[in-house]
């Protein structure tokens, strides 16, 4: 089988979709096109154990010698991840196949077919008039973490808690020292990695406590989550002075990193909409209502999944406001598809079957050289609950003989 690989510790590759191992280096963190969002190492080979047959990559930045050690396809090749890498030599066939497995899945090569296996370009050698059959099958994977920047926003008005005669009232009102609202956000919090920030934004009629990015670990030891914070008896509702106060954050996340706003409110507020708008031409934004009207914010505030829909929740009780904030911030693959084109025209487009964890085995693809002399781009793009959109393009190209 050949493999290209961008990891010397691990003999594994990472399918950068939209950016081949010859263009960054695989095995770390990569960045796809779309926003500018941070892209996810999606799919690699798992081949080492002692009995695996590798032949090491170039150790120098001469990388014309990284083909030098492919002459059969039962060879597995790895490369040093500095050296810019050319495409791989194929021999010739016309029976190919290509597996492109999830990080730690097993895929078996079929028997007595040429494989290829991961990511970048490929040159295949032909006679240039027979047509080569190729088969693909690879893995459905669940979308892997980035860093994520994010900002939790809180609607601490009257109407969430309030006191009249010094008794407790309102939608989330503070009971034993705790609220819905605090529960919410502590969910998030624990949910997130050590590398992921988060900032925070209360509010009523204006800014009422805010602050910057933190890392998970030191958010936790902070004062503001807590009830004090997060369960103040505040005012009026102003989504506008919120969501100012979100993007002057914002100006402080990492660049390469995914970022979300979650939101959650008991009212309406003519303000926002358009703070709204400049957030989500660069961020995503969650919104969770408790019992309130929801038309507003949901058709003004909430961003759009990739299926058109608001990213937006309502409950009817505070208890609810953990859970469904939680399941707004869980990213779950939702769409996903694969085309073959050549130049600018699309050949073949597939709407792939998620599942994850599950295998895609596409039919049969006959392609004649000598209609396409500039070789095929094979493209794939997921799209994720959280509105990410990732995907790119490997290709392969001819070697007449």
């Amino acid at each position: 089988m050949i493999s290209r690989n961008g990891n010397k510790s691990k003999l594994k590759l990472y399918l950068l979709l939209g950016f081949s191992c010859s263009a960054i280096s695989c095995g770390g963190e990569v960045n796809f096109s779309g926003g500018g969002k941070e892209g996810i190492p999606f799919f690699s080979s798992s081949k080492k154990d002692e009995t695996s047959d590798v032949v090491q990559g170039p150790k120098t930045d001469d990388a014309t010698k990284a083909n030098e050690n492919i002459e059969n396809p039962g060879k597995v090749v790895t490369s040093d991840p500095e050296v810019k890498l050319p495409p791989v030599k194929v021999p010739l066939t016309r029976n190919l196949a290509w597996l492109w497995p999830c990080e730690g899945q097993e895929l078996t090569p079929p028997e007595g077919i040429t494989t290829i296996e991961g990511a970048g370009d490929f040159v295949i050698e032909t006679d240039g008039i027979s047509p080569v059959t190729l088969n693909i099958q690879g893995g459905v994977c669940p979308p892997a973490s980035t860093h994520r920047d994010i900002s939790i926003v809180v609607d601490v008005s009257e109407s969430m808690f309030s006191r009249f005669l010094g008794i407790p009232r309102g939608n989330d009102p503070l009971r034993n020292r705790s609220c819905g609202r605090l529960r919410a956000a502590q969910a998030v919090v624990d949910s997130l990695n050590k590398d992921d920030r988060v900032s925070l934004v209360t509010f009523d009629s204006g800014v009422r406590s805010s602050t910057s990015y933190l890392s998970a670990e030191d958010f936790k030891k902070s004062s503001f989550l807590s009830s004090d914070v997060l369960c103040y008896p505040g005012t009026n509702t102003n989504y506008g002075a919120a969501l100012k106060r979100v993007e002057t954050i914002l100006e402080d996340s990492r660049k390469h990193s995914f970022k979300e706003i979650y939101f959650i409110s008991d009212g309406e507020s003519a303000s926002g909409q358009p703070e709204a708008a400049r957030i989500r031409s660069v961020a995503t934004i969650a919104t969770l209502m408790l019992k309130g009207d929801d038309a507003s914010l949901k058709a003004n505030i909430a961003s759009k999944d990739a299926n058109g829909a608001p990213m937006h929740r309502k409950v009817s009780e505070a208890e609810q406001l953990a859970d469904a904030l939680k399941t707004l911030s869980v990213s779950n693959l939702i769409s996903g598809g694969f085309a073959v084109s050549y130049g600018e025209n699309i050949e073949q487009e597939i709407d792939l079957n998620l599942s994850n964890g599950a295998i895609f085995d596409l039919d049969p693809m006959i392609i004649d050289p000598a209609l396409y002399p500039n070789g095929l781009e094979f493209s794939t793009e997921f799209v994720d609950s959280l509105g990410r959109s990732y995907g790119g393009a490997s290709t392969i190209k001819w070697d007449i003989k």
